[in-house]
């Protein structure tokens, strides 16, 4: 879907080295996420940035006239869902992608459409995100901890 496309002067990064980069790169973003991200599907903002799916006016009207409620905050009824998804989180990371699972009990199911959008990013999100992993790479990659360890004999 999205490409990104660095050219680096020698070729002195090895295969070994820029999976291990990668996979570093991709647990920073994931972090990042999760952190900053990740608590805004659970606010009004979320119908408006991520597309959160509208609920029935009757419902809503419901939702905002309850005591214990007060709000329309989409995937928040009692909390539950939105502690169970923020507290308990491992991140695991390869050179190919990372993913974000919560360990949190849920007391029901979640359906499909509502992992989508939890889980959804807004088009500037992924943009601000390839630009940075762009960036970050081609500071990892000139830097020497990625750097070849032997130097490579040239026929």
């Amino acid at each position: 879907m999205y490409n990104i496309e660095i050219q680096i002067e020698r070729a002195d990064l090895p295969k070994r080295s820029r999976n291990r980069l990668m996979k570093a790169i991709n647990r920073r973003v994931m972090e990042r996420h999760e952190k900053e991200r990740l608590p805004n599907h659970f606010e009004e903002s979320a119908y408006s940035e991520y597309g959160a799916r509208p609920r029935y006016a009757k419902y809503n009207k419901w939702k905002r006239q309850n005591k214990e409620i007060g709000h329309i905050k989409p995937n928040v009824r009692s909390g539950d869902l939105r502690d169970s998804v923020l507290s308990k989180v491992k991140i695991t990371a390869t050179q190919y992608g990372a993913k974000l699972k919560t360990s949190g009990t849920v007391k029901s199911r979640l359906q499909n459409w509502q992992k989508r959008e939890i889980a959804k990013l807004s088009r500037k999100e992924i943009e601000q995100e390839r630009n940075r992993m762009a960036s970050e790479y081609k500071r990892g990659a000139l830097s020497p901890k990625y750097k070849r360890r032997r130097s490579r004999r040239i026929k």
